[in-house]
C-alpha cells in the first residue's frame, strides 16, 4: 500500500527528485531541506534514475 505524504510531504520530494535531476538548488538551500526525509528520498530516488538512464543509454 502506498504511503500518504500529504501536499506539504509530496512538494518536498518533488524538490528533492528535481535537485537529483538537475541539481538547481543551491548547495546551502539543499543542506537545508536535507533534514526532511521526504527531500532526501527523492534526491536519492533522482539520481538513481539518472544513473539509469545514463546506463541504459551508454549499453545501446
Amino acid at each position: 500500500m502506498p504511503e500518504r505524504i500529504g501536499y506539504i510531504g509530496y512538494k518536498l520530494y518533488r524538490a528533492g527528485w528535481r535537485n537529483g535531476l538537475y541539481r538547481n538548488l543551491p548547495p546551502v538551500q539543499h543542506w537545508l531541506l536535507s533534514i526532511f526525509l521526504l527531500y532526501r528520498r527523492g534526491y536519492a530516488e533522482g539520481l538513481k534514475w539518472v544513473k539509469e538512464y545514463h546506463t541504459q543509454k551508454s549499453n545501446k
